[in-house]
């Protein structure tokens, strides 16, 4: 029997086909987001796992003052740690662009070739892939560094600098200013001799941990044992450095839609489903009652009534699914012109498949049952003498679907606002808030500030910050410097933080700020006194002779100056130096990789919320047909009978999307400090009415569509049919 009734499947499918377009487009529109986010998420991490093995990635990197001797360095390999001499030097460019030069790495952070090979010969380099893109470089052209030509035989990038900035601390990369060439060893040593004052040599060393140990180990033999401490610059475990992994962090916001939009569908699906299928019975009622007087089992009933929407959801997610392998978001939600990266090839996992085919059907399947079998358990000549008309209450289904949806469709139009206001916010703040002209920090310190600058000491501090070991930058300053708006005297051993530091950290005056230095391993608390408007740095103030103290030192030196003119320092006296057009210059790269990202979460929550707002509507409608018919008998015009129909369910409609957009922009706040967690910055995401007007009435232009979509199927609905069919 149950072969026989399967027949009026195809029948039910070609009556409905409109509706059943759309709830098979509302699933595939939802699949498609969650699929295309987690995919582009998990092809970031895939291939950054692979590229770790393949270029035998550093546990960590540490930096001193001078290289270690032949009995240290066989101290520490004989302890099982591998270490690779990642030493290097910054030569400036005719251009005024910085090309930092290093060896070719042998066993640690090896590069990883996107084309061409290795230097083989005095001569030849490697370029890294963003500064070659940037430059338009190719293999076989040619690079001049310290007035010497270097052919490059190939491009490629290494797993330390997958953000290739200068410094570790810095916001943000520019490969139009900054890049980096790898030589022969013989090449570097000549390069490095030619420069002369002009550059300094930092010494760095990457190391692969032994087997069964950890960095505190390697810190304790680095200190302890061997007595480093004093020649220790920085000892930084891979965990704290943001130059590292920092593509697979920049995806995590793909990653948290693909989730937000993942769980939200379980509901909404439920929902859409639910509604549709408890209006689908009440129009068989009496085929349904009639079947069971007849004597035709339950069982044999089930797969007439299940297999159409399971169909349907089926479709709707294998075709999300496929746009999703077709339309990968790599172009807009990649990144590999910016991170220094392999190509990333776009991959999936077979859980995404299998929730986007799976998960649908199931979800209708199971929501199917529980409504058929409480239709069933009425009697017989209840559902023989029902009206079969869908049911006019029901609103509670239709109000929860659309608040869910438009709950979606606004957290992940507020995650792309909130990633594109970190750009617009840097961008304007920075170079408010960088009131000097040039910054120089010594390799070592001096007593005499010159004339024309103001000294500071400069020393950092590290503290946990959501999975993330953020450095804090501590400035001991003297009271009237220019560029800080702060007083330093009388703070007593107590420091003034930013705001940055406030808002980042949820701080305020009387609290206590505890952070770890990060060369002895040793825990510090300091005393809040203030809160200074530095709204983007995370920086904290105290007066210069306090924090020498605090650390140990005798009397009163700079080891940074600021000014608004060159100071006269050799390049081989400084640790580092920049010009606040340097500082600021790197959003130029930074804004078209975050602007696109914006556009891609605002975009496709456009898309998200219309196709779900015109399906509503659009069902609204045909569950009213028979009233429309009835209105139209007695002369109502085609608006008139939209607003009978769907007046309620556009009010609702406006509503809900007044409330869910605050509601999203309330879980982007929560959201934002974990997904902008590598970055250095603070970061203020605000909410003003104007904008929220704009958005709002975004909003309300897409329901006047759907509502007009909504007047053409009233217009075009056969009143007579559905008046004789009720007679």
């Amino acid at each position: 029997m149950w072969r026989i009734l399967l027949r009026a499947v195809p029948k039910n499918l070609r009556r409905d086909l409109g509706t059943y377009l759309l709830m098979g487009l509302l699933v595939a529109a939802g699949m498609y987001i969650a699929s295309a986010f987690a995919g582009l998420s998990y092809s970031y991490i895939a291939a950054g796992e692979a590229n770790d093995i393949l270029s035998n990635r550093e546990d960590g990197q540490f930096q001193v003052t001078a290289p270690l001797s032949l009995q240290e360095e066989q101290a520490l390999t004989q302890g099982g740690y591998t270490l690779e001499r990642a030493f290097y030097f910054d030569a400036e460019q005719e251009d005024g662009t910085i090309l930092r030069v290093m060896k070719t790495r042998q066993s640690v952070d090896r590069i990883i070739l996107d084309d061409g090979t290795l230097p083989q010969s005095a001569g030849e380099a490697v370029a890294e892939k963003c500064y070659a893109y940037h430059h338009e470089l190719q293999v076989s052209d040619t690079v001049r560094v310290a007035g010497t030509d270097l052919r490059i035989s190939g491009i490629g990038s290494v797993t330390d600098y997958d953000t290739p900035s200068a410094g570790m601390n810095d916001f943000s990369s520019n490969s139009n200013t900054f890049g980096i060439v790898f030589v022969t060893e013989e090449d570097y040593r000549q390069l490095l001799a030619k420069l002369g004052s002009d550059t300094r040599e930092i010494y760095v060393y990457a190391y692969r941990l032994a087997e069964g140990m950890e960095d505190s180990d390697l810190h304790t033999l680095l200190v302890k044992d061997l007595g480093l401490l004093p020649r220790l610059v920085t000892f930084v475990p891979k965990a704290n450095n943001t130059r590292m992994e920092a593509a697979r962090s920049d995806n995590y916001p793909y990653g948290f839609v693909g989730l937000v939009t993942g769980i939200g569908l379980l509901v909404l699906i439920s929902l859409v489903f639910f509604l549709r299928i408890q209006y689908s019975l009440d129009q068989q009622s009496r085929s349904i009652g009639a079947l069971l007087a007849m004597g035709v089992k339950k069982r044999d009933i089930f797969p007439m009534l299940l297999l159409p929407f399971a169909l349907v959801a089926f479709a709707g997610g294998l075709a999300g699914f496929a746009l999703s392998r077709v339309f990968t978001l790599e172009e807009m939600g990649g990144c590999t012109r910016y991170y220094s990266i392999p190509e990333v090839p776009m991959i999936t996992h077979p859980l995404i498949f299998l929730y986007c085919a799976v998960m649908p059907p199931v979800v209708c399947t199971l929501v199917n049952l529980m409504l058929i079998r409480k239709k069933m358990a009425q009697p017989v000549v209840s559902l023989l003498t029902s009206s079969g008309e869908g049911k006019k209450g029901g609103t509670k289904g239709i109000i929860a679907a659309m608040a869910v949806g438009s709950l979606i469709a606004a957290t992940i139009f507020m995650a792309g606002r909130g990633v594109g206001l970190y750009c617009t916010t840097v961008k304007e703040r920075l170079p408010e808030e960088i009131r000097y002209g040039y910054v120089y920090e010594l390799a070592g310190e001096q007593a005499e500030c010159p004339a024309g600058a103001h000294g500071a000491y400069r020393y950092t501090f590290s503290t946990e910050d959501h999975g993330y070991i953020r450095d804090i930058q501590f400035l001991g300053i003297e009271d009237g410097n220019p560029y800080f708006g702060t007083r330093a005297a009388g703070l007593d051993g107590g420091v003034v933080i930013s705001s940055a530091v406030a808002t980042r950290f949820g701080l305020r005056p009387g609290d206590t700020l505890d952070v770890t230095d990060p060369l002895t391993m040793e825990p510090h608390r300091f005393d809040i006194r203030g809160v200074t408007d530095y709204s983007l740095m995370l920086t904290v103030f105290m007066e210069i002779g306090d924090l020498r103290a605090y650390l140990q030192k005798d009397g009163i030196a700079y080891n940074t100056f600021f000014a608004d003119t060159p100071l006269p320092f050799r390049k081989d006296q400084l640790f580092s130096s920049a010009t606040k057009e340097e500082l600021i210059s790197p959003l130029e790269a930074l804004e078209p990789e975050v602007q696109s990202s914006r556009d891609l979460f605002c975009l496709l929550a456009v898309l998200f919320y219309s196709v779900m707002i015109i399906y509503l509507v659009q069902f609204i409608v045909v569950r009213s047909r028979r009233d429309i018919a009835c209105l139209s008998a007695f002369g109502y015009r085609a608006g008139e009978q939209l607003r009978y129909a769907a007046g309620r369910l556009i009010a609702v409609a406006c509503i809900s999307g007044a409330v869910c957009l605050f509601l999203g922009y309330r879980v982007s706040l929560l959201a934002m400090p974990c997904l902008i967690a590598a970055t250095p910055i603070a970061l203020m995401i605000d909410y003003h009415l104007p904008e929220y007007l704009v958005h709002f009435a975004g909003m309300l232009v897409i329901i006047l569509a759907a509502v007009l979509l909504g007047l053409k199927r009233v217009a075009g609905t056969d009143s007579l049919y559905y008046l004789r069919s009720r007679e």
